[in-house]
């Protein structure tokens, strides 16, 4: 059994390492002579590439490493996402050798500090998976689709005509939300609802084979979509998914994650063939999803080395102290007045420089491992689903947001009051 075990494990790094090929690949014989016009200048480098490599490989022995699977997952869900993405950038459009260097130490630590959160003892929460009444969680599921789904509605309804857009180009529906003026209240419940309330609900309706509610709630994810064209809301459905289907046919974490990567690999063969025949759109969506990220966390640190650090003045202290660039951040670097997501690293060393690049990889393990314990009464797929959902949420958001209005204390409230109904309408039954 172990030896079949460590073979799993082999397999699933040699799919990893297959990924970043794959990528690399992409990177250079497809997004490059698409989207070189904005990238900036194009510098092969021999060196930094295989030292990208040599790193990539290090990361993958840590993961494999870490035995506890929430844990691993976050990391499986950074590699994919952030890491080797950023890493192949590195190599192949080249950066300086202090970005570079700061990418390296960043990613090192953040894998590293999710391995470190698996020997760290917190306070046991009580489990009483075995006390779980399904009906009453159901009950409260229900209770918050209800205002979710009048919500969606009405929003849709009154600025969009009930539009149901499905489509890979996200600009058009991005541009025609853009000339939308929505108050604050309803802007922060549509982040509230579409990356909070709705996944945690869709992923619970999975659990208990609640399948016609979770279409339900599927199709109000694609009708935010079509309302704002956010594609995170999309990746998040599709990834809990893939997670719920590979996990509750293989019975495996480790089986899981190698095909989902396997898919996500597949994806990237079907955009180049997609780019062949001369259909940009879905590699249109994945540089987007993968490269621009990282590409404009490089941007950040680069300017940042040699300018003010932000100190948190453009996100949660912005309304006690003014940004040094007047407007936001974001807009000021990519000179386009682009709010595009700066990677976890961009988010790290333009707040806080090289002592944002020690304390953020560790600050993000530690509220993963309190995620864990929130998430003990749970079945394993959706203790993995909920907590790919968050780390979703980190990748496209600055540390102290993801904090407060990305979902993670929001999800521990939710958690504790559906983990309560459960529990109480079992004693009441």
């Amino acid at each position: 059994m172990l030896k079949r075990y460590k073979i799993k494990k082999s397999n699933f790094a040699f799919t990893l390492i297959l990924y970043k090929l794959i990528f690399d690949l992409i990177y250079n014989n497809v997004f490059v002579p698409i989207f070189s016009y904005n990238m900036g200048e194009v510098n092969f480098s021999i060196m930094k590439y295989l030292v990208s490599w040599v790193m990539y490989l290090i990361i993958i022995i840590i993961l494999n490493r870490i035995k506890n699977e929430i844990l691993n997952s976050s990391a499986f869900i950074a590699i994919i996402f952030a890491i080797s993405p950023s890493l192949s950038i590195i190599g192949l459009k080249g950066v300086s050798w202090y970005t570079a260097t700061i990418a390296y130490i960043y990613w090192t630590l953040l894998i590293v500090a999710l391995f470190i959160m698996q020997y760290l003892k917190i306070t046991e929460r009580k489990k009483i998976e075995m006390l779980i009444n399904n009906n009453a969680i159901i009950s409260i599921c229900n209770i918050i689709l209800i205002p979710c789904a009048l919500f969606i509605i009405f929003i849709s309804g009154r600025y969009t005509g009930f539009r149901m857009f499905i489509s890979l180009d996200v600009y058009d529906i991005r541009s025609d939300f853009a000339q939308i003026s929505l108050p604050s209240i309803i802007n922060y419940a549509l982040v509230f609802v579409g990356y909070v309330f709705l996944p945690f609900i869709f992923t619970l309706y999975l659990e208990y084979k609640k399948y016609l509610l979770a279409i339900v709630t599927l199709f109000l994810g694609v009708m935010q979509f079509s309302l704002d064209g956010a594609k995170s809301i999309l990746t998040i459905y599709l990834m809990i998914i893939g997670i719920n289907f590979l996990y509750n046919r293989k019975k495996s974490y480790v089986s899981t994650m190698k095909y989902l990567t396997s898919g996500i690999i597949s994806i990237m063969l079907l955009l180049w063939v997609f780019y062949i025949f001369g259909d940009i759109t879905l590699a249109a969506l994945m540089y987007r999803t993968f490269a621009i990220p990282q590409q404009i966390s490089f941007n950040y640190v680069d300017f940042i080395r040699v300018n003010e650090a932000l100190l948190l003045r453009d996100s949660i202290l912005r309304h006690f102290a003014e940004s040094p660039y007047g407007i936001r951040f974001s807009y000021f670097i990519t000179g386009n007045k682009s709010n595009a997501n700066n990677g976890l690293l961009g988010d790290a060393y333009a707040n806080f420089k090289f002592l944002g690049v020690l304390i953020y990889p560790f600050a993000i393990a530690i509220v993963f491992k309190i995620l864990e314990k929130f998430l003990v009464n749970f079945n394993k797929v959706t203790r993995i689903s909920i907590i790919t959902i968050l780390f979703w949420n980190c990748l496209n958001s600055s540390y102290f947001t993801w904090l407060l209005s990305g979902g993670v204390i929001l999800y521990m409230i939710v958690i504790y009051v559906v983990e309560s109904a459960g529990f109480m309408g079992n004693k009441k039954g």
